[in-house]
């Protein structure tokens, strides 16, 4: 296992090493004299940035994440680079946002394809409730360990601190790549994979739902204090 992370851990660091010299070297001696495929370009060095990771045995979701790390700093720097005129700050812009846009249309069906691999065996009674259980207990000590660095370090009121922490709570997206890691490397069981995925849902509910909550106490308390400023003021 110990070999595994580590050859894992050197794959990401060299991708994350060697893919900046690529994207410049590429974009500069190609792409730099056809106008309007940086779009086009970055899109296909991500899939092959996801495709490499994906292949050494890490999430292929590794990867994207790499490459946007990346490309974000190649478009600030071409954006400051006077050898490409056209890049201006508002077309860097421009394609921050497209690339926001195309991810929101697309992230979707990531948790569609993960969908799939749900089967009904995995929501018998013992599962859901040691799910629940993980949940609770994992939550309740994330919280309270959260809160109290806030409350001890940042000196902050309780309240806020447990508010704060609350929007911390829901671990969807990790859970479901860790858990997709752990089933293809090491081949747990389907007990644990139905368990770790139901805890990656319930997190995101019960996150969800602190934040709710947090948010009807917070003008419940905006609205008591506007309406006694208001019977002060008549006063």
């Amino acid at each position: 296992m110990l070999n595994y992370l580590s050859t894992q851990r050197g794959s990401v660091q060299l991708l994350i090493t060697l893919l900046p010299y690529v994207l410049k070297f590429l974009y500069k001696k190609i792409f730099s004299k056809l106008i309007g495929t940086e779009f086009s370009f970055i899109f296909v060095v991500a899939m092959i940035s996801a495709f490499i990771t994906e292949f050494v045995g890490i999430h292929f979701l590794v990867g994207a994440f790499t490459a946007g790390f990346v490309a974000k700093r190649f478009i600030s720097d071409n954006v400051n680079d006077e050898n490409y005129e056209h890049f201006s700050e508002h077309f860097g812009q421009q394609l921050m946002i497209g690339f926001w846009f195309f991810a929101l249309i697309f992230t979707p069906f990531y948790f569609y394809s993960v969908g799939l691999n749900i089967k009904s065996s995995m929501f018998a009674f013992d599962t859901l409730i040691f799910a629940v259980l993980l949940c609770i207990v994992i939550v309740l000590f994330r919280i309270g360990i959260m809160s109290f660095h806030r409350i001890i370090r940042m000196k902050e009121k309780i309240s806020t601190a447990i508010d704060i922490n609350s929007m911390l709570i829901p671990t969807l997206v990790f859970t479901f790549v860790i858990t997709e890691i752990l089933l293809k490397q090491f081949h747990i069981n389907d007990v644990i994979y139905s368990v770790l995925m139901l805890y990656g849902v319930f997190t995101t509910i019960i996150g969800t739902a602190f934040f709710l909550l947090a948010m009807r106490n917070k003008n419940l308390l905006n609205n008591t204090i506007e309406t006694l400023k208001i019977t002060e003021e008549k006063e």
